[in-house]
C-alpha cells in the first residue's frame, strides 16, 4: 500500500519525534496525560502508544503498569532505533498509522495517540484501525491541540493564523511577534501538523467510530514565559484550553 503520510522525512530528525525534550517543552500536557492513564481501572495489560517516537511516554506508562506489555509504534525509523537502545522493557514497531496496523483484532486494552492525529491526512483510517485492534470497552486516549483555544480566538479575530496549524510542511512560518518574541520559534522545523480540532468536532468524530467520550481534560501547551501563566488558567476550561486530552471507551 502506498504510504499516505506527507513528507515522512520530517519525522527523522530530533525534536519532531516524541523524545523527552519535546514533552518537557509542552506545558503540563504530559503530567495530565499520565494522570488520566493512571486512573484507568482495571489496569490495562496490553498498551499501544501510536506515534510514540523514541518511547519516552511508553516507558513512563510501563512504570505505572509494570505487569503490562507496552508497545510503541512510530513511522520514524530513527526514533525507533533510539528507543530500542534506551527502553528495553518496551516493544517497538515501525509502521504507518494510516495503513493497516500489524496487530490482530481486539488485541489492546489501551491505545494512546498523543499529538499524533494532527499529523495525519487520513484520520478516518487511523480511527478505523484503532477500533479494530482495541478490545470492546477498551480505552483510547487522544491528546491534541485545540483549534478554538483562547489564544486562537484572539489570533483569528485579528486576521492571524491559529497556533498548531502549519501552512508549510517544509519551512517554519511565523504567526505573530509579541514583545520581540516570535511564535512559533523560527528555529523549529515544521512537524507536519495538518489538522486541528475543536472539542465539539473531535467528540463527534470519535463517536462516528464508536468511541464514547468519558472525559475531556484541558491542558496547557504553551510553555513560553509570556503566554504560560494565562494558558495554565485556561487549561481548566477544556473548550478554551490550548490543548485537550480525551479519554474514550470503545462501544463496539
Amino acid at each position: 500500500m502506498k504510504n499516505k503520510t506527507i513528507n515522512n522525512s520530517n519525522y527523522e530528525y530530533k525534536g519532531v519525534f516524541g523524545d523527552q525534550e519535546k514533552f518537557n517543552d509542552s506545558g503540563n500536557r504530559l503530567p495530565k496525560t499520565l494522570e488520566i492513564i493512571s486512573q484507568i481501572n482495571p489496569a490495562p495489560m496490553t498498551i499501544l502508544d501510536i506515534g510514540g517516537g523514541t518511547g519516552y511516554l511508553s516507558s513512563l506508562i510501563k512504570k505505572i503498569f509494570p505487569d503490562s506489555s507496552a508497545y510503541c509504534l512510530d513511522i520514524s525509523q530513527r526514533a525507533i532505533e533510539i528507543g530500542r537502545k534506551k527502553y528495553k522493557n518496551v516493544n517497538f514497531v515501525v509502521a504507518n498509522a494510516e495503513d493497516k496496523l500489524p496487530f490482530p483484532d481486539s488485541f489492546f486494552d489501551l491505545i494512546i495517540s498523543a499529538e499524533h492525529i494532527t499529523c495525519l491526512r487520513d484520520v478516518d483510517s487511523f480511527f478505523e484501525e484503532a477500533n479494530r485492534i482495541l478490545k470492546v470497552n477498551g480505552s483510547l486516549i487522544v491528546s491534541t491541540p485545540n483549534l478554538a483555544s483562547w489564544i486562537n480566538r484572539i489570533l483569528v479575530l485579528f486576521g492571524k493564523s491559529p497556533f498548531f496549524y502549519e501552512p508549510s510542511l517544509k519551512k517554519p512560518v511565523p504567526i505573530v511577534t509579541i514583545f520581540g518574541q516570535t511564535f512559533p520559534n523560527m528555529f523549529l522545523k515544521p512537524s507536519n501538523q495538518l489538522r486541528v480540532f475543536t472539542k465539539d468536532s473531535l467528540t463527534k468524530f470519535l463517536g462516528v467510530y464508536n468511541f464514547n467520550v468519558i472525559k475531556v481534560k484541558g491542558a496547557s501547551y504553551l510553555n513560553n514565559k509570556i503566554t504560560k501563566p494565562i494558558d495554565v488558567i485556561f487549561s481548566y476550561l477544556a473548550s478554551f484550553s490550548s490543548g485537550f486530552i480525551f479519554l474514550t471507551k470503545k462501544s463496539k
